[in-house]
Parts: structure tokens; sequence; C-alpha cells
């Protein structure tokens, strides 16, 4: 037996085991990422008999875009979770219409997003959108000076978000790292691809995030990236 469960303890164990299980997890779906957005967001997870959540899902609850455009999406501890993920689609669709489910590269299937449309004649809209993933690399990169100091982060409580300056400040990496040890460059300006190259060697995977001109695609190829599609899910009235 499946029940679901609105505005769940993203501080419980409970929480931590499943998105630690989750092959879709993210920077996006850390307590400390939700807590800055909470009011943005609606969570909900599916448990089961045993008392284990099994899925998750995290979506803005607009198209109004949040500071660090995210995704979190679907949140699965199996590859297939038909029953969970019905109940997970079916709580947005009654609870907060308006809603936008942005699934992280990782989701292996957006189908049932397309099946509700066939069984509810709710329309859920797929935009392809890319991001840059990159994997440990050796490559050498052209000689960049290192950040001068390093200050607290901007998004202040959320521990793993890292704020590396260059030199009088005038260029910087916004950063984060996820429970899977995967660094997401949030945002970075021209003059910090040092720092950019430094964090890609320090993680063995690393999401430049978002790839949505031709010169940013050069500009992040040169870290070894590779283009992943992800989908943005939105309930049409």
């Amino acid at each position: 037996m499946l029940n679901l469960l609105s505005e769940p303890n993203v501080h419980s164990d409970k929480w931590t085991q499943l998105i630690e299980t989750s092959h879709q997890t993210s920077l996006f779906v850390l307590p400390e990422w939700l807590d800055l957005f909470r009011d943005k967001l609606a969570v909900a997870v599916v448990e089961d008999s045993a008392g284990r959540w099994r899925a998750g899902v995290v979506a803005q609850l607009s198209p109004e875009a949040i500071p660090f455009y995210q995704y979190a999406g679907l949140l699965l501890t199996r590859r297939e979770d038909p029953a969970a993920v019905h109940m997970l689609l079916e709580w947005l669709e009654e609870k907060h219409p308006g809603a936008v489910v942005v699934n992280s590269p990782a989701l292996v299937d957006v189908r049932p997003f397309t099946w509700r449309s066939m069984k509810s004649g709710a329309l859920w809209v797929d935009r392809i959108r890319y991001t840059m993933f990159t994997d440990k690399s050796s490559r050498p990169f052209p000689d960049m000076p290192a950040p001068a100091a390093t200050e607290s982060p901007d998004l202040t409580g959320l521990m793993e978000l890292h704020d590396s300056l260059g030199v009088l400040q005038a260029s910087g990496v916004t950063w984060g790292v996820d429970a899977q040890n995967r660094a997401y460059i949030l945002a970075a300006s021209p003059g910090s691809e040092g720092v950019v190259w430094d964090i890609c060697q320090k993680h063995p995977t690393t999401d430049l995030l978002g790839c949505n001109s031709p010169g940013m695609n050069r500009r992040k190829r040169v870290f070894g990236a590779r283009l992943r599609t992800y989908y943005e899910m939105r309930h049409v009235k």
C-alpha cells in the first residue's frame, strides 16, 4: 500500500535516504537548497507500507524563474515505478495545476508525463533544454590566474555552495556539490575559467548547467563537456 505525503520533512533521515538512492538526485534537492526557495516549490513523497519513502517530486509552483534556474523533478528509487509516479503527478494536477517539473538529465523515462495527458486530458508539454556535463579530464587548460580570495557564499545557509572570487572581485563562480559529490556550476563570469577548471578536476562529474547559444557551447566544451538533454514538463490548464 502506498501513501502520499505532502510537505515532507526534507531534513529527515528518510529524505536523505531517498535522495541518496535516487539517480535523479541533484544539488537542487538538498535540504539546504530547498530551505532557500521553499515558498516557490511544491514537494511530496510516496511512502510504502514499510514506511520507506519510495519516490518524490520537487516542482516549481509557477514557470517564473527563481535564481539559478534549477532542476529537480521526479526522484525515483526504482528505475520504473508507475504507481508512485501516478500518485505524484495526480497530486500535482489537483493541488498545483500550474506547477512546472524540471527533470534532471538523469531521468530515465518521461513517458509517464505524456501518458497522463492521454488518460486525464491534462496537457504536459515538454521543452527540450540542454545542460553540459563533463567527466574528470586531464586535458591541459590555458594558463589562468588562481582566485585571490574566497568569501562567504551569496546564498546564506547553503553550506555546500561556494563563491570563489577572482582578482579585484572582477570575476567569480557560484557553485555547489550534491549528495553524490557532483559539482554544479550555477554561474560563472568571464575570467573565471581557471576556477571552473579547478572544480572540474576535483569532482568526478561536473554539470556546467546550460548551453543556450553557440558561444556558450564553445566556451563550455573546452572543459571536455558533452551535451545532455533534460525536459521541462508543464501542466497547461
